[in-house]
């Protein structure tokens, strides 16, 4: 792994943890896999990103990998989104920050003894896309441009692959939960915009599904 893409999981990480106040019990970048070692996971070559997990023959424990094709990797390394995120690396940071997302999301549950289904971490992936994006605009812009980041993401994307389904209602949940979030952002500077957002997203984090449709329904 090259020093800037370890710097660069380093840094979403630690903003998921800050973000949602949680302990760094196991570092992403201790977890990362190569094109080999995915090989063990039983990863799809077409498979673009995936947290994998394996159970080990005397069932006693799990293994956690994270994998990001190497294509990915290399624009990220080209176009590294610390320096500027902008629209031809926005889609490869995206994908980085769910697969860091959904990693945190099941090593907290794990540690917690507490369960977590593939809706929540798909919807919990694609919260934190706008989120972590955001954070990275309002460094480099002055703004954290929500609203356009949504559209981008929500409006804008394609679902492929495999459990589509599964990937379209956590697409309607995430944005259902941003789009209902933006009016109340509407007119404020924009660290009191981060500041509410990350508020209000603090305290669904450790919530069950359920209990999450109702914060959301709050909003």
């Amino acid at each position: 792994m090259s020093a800037a893409l370890h710097s660069l999981v380093c840094d979403i990480e630690a903003r998921l943890a800050r973000t949602y106040s949680f302990p760094i019990a196991t570092s992403a970048t201790d977890c990362l896999l190569s094109e080999e070692a995915a090989v063990e996971f039983s990863v799809v070559s077409e498979q673009r990103a995936a947290v994998l997990i394996r159970e080990h023959e005397d069932g006693a424990e799990l293994g956690i990998g994270v994998y990001i094709h190497r294509s990915l990797t290399e624009q990220l390394e080209r176009m590294n989104p610390l320096a500027q995120l902008q629209n031809s690396n926005l889609d490869a940071f995206c994908v980085l920050v769910e697969e860091i997302s959904h990693f945190h999301l099941l090593v907290n549950r794990a540690l917690d003894n507490r369960s977590v289904t593939r809706l929540e971490l798909e919807w919990q992936g694609e919260i934190d896309k706008v989120l972590l994006a955001g954070a990275l605009l309002l460094e480099q812009t002055g703004s954290p441009c929500f609203r356009q980041l949504a559209h981008m993401i929500f409006d804008r994307s394609t679902t492929l692959g495999n459990d589509v389904t599964l990937y379209q209602e956590a697409l309607h949940y995430a944005a259902r939960c941003w789009y209902r979030l933006l009016p109340q952002l509407k007119g404020l500077t924009a660290q009191v915009q981060w500041a509410i957002a990350c508020q209000e997203l603090r305290r669904t984090y450790p919530l069950h599904w359920t209990a999450k449709l109702e914060a959301i329904s709050r909003l």
